[in-house]
């Protein structure tokens, strides 16, 4: 049965590149969680895994109550590889809030980061509003631009390793 109960939906073979089912390709989608793709990317391209982060108040802000968390605690301090962890494990929205004033200095600038680099790779159809992906009507991409999105990611060995950690225990 090849039904699939999407809106949208990409399958591509990863040796050769080529797509092998679309369907809704270029139809606006919200990426939700999916941003964390992003996230974690440019912290590794942009980071050192052994720096020291502070959870600040403001990795707080704007987040919901009922969004998934680490549990991290304001004025804690972490390693930017343990910060991905709970990015990439626990989806962590305060997580993605601490990596974007890590890199860029605030939130903003960081999302203004994830927007120059999707165009950079071709996501023509993409904005982001945010570091984590809570819903937002101007945080948007395609099935298209996902695809380009994930495939740039898994050709990331560090990357991998995140996204492929199934549990992790952030040390005290």
């Amino acid at each position: 049965d090849t039904t699939v109960q999407a809106r949208a939906a990409a399958l591509v073979e990863l040796n050769s590149d080529t797509l092998v089912y679309g369907m809704n390709l270029d139809e606006k989608v919200y990426p939700a969680s999916l941003t964390k793709i992003m996230t974690c990317m440019l912290a590794i391209e942009n980071g050192d895994m052994e720096d020291n982060l502070t959870v600040s108040a403001s990795a707080f802000e704007g987040l919901s109550e009922y969004g998934s968390t680490a549990g991290l605690l304001q004025g804690e301090t972490l390693p930017l590889e343990e910060v991905l962890y709970c990015v990439m494990v626990s989806s962590a929205n305060e997580a993605c809030n601490v990596v974007a004033e890590y890199i860029a200095g605030d939130q903003a600038t960081f999302v203004e980061l994830m927007n120059q680099k999707a165009q950079k790779l071709g996501m023509t159809g993409t904005h982001f509003m945010n570091a984590h992906g809570l819903h937002d009507w101007e945080h948007y991409t395609t099935v298209r631009d996902l695809s380009i999105l994930a495939r740039w990611a898994w050709s990331n060995e560090t990357f991998r390793k995140f996204a492929t950690t199934v549990s992790h225990v952030v040390p005290e």
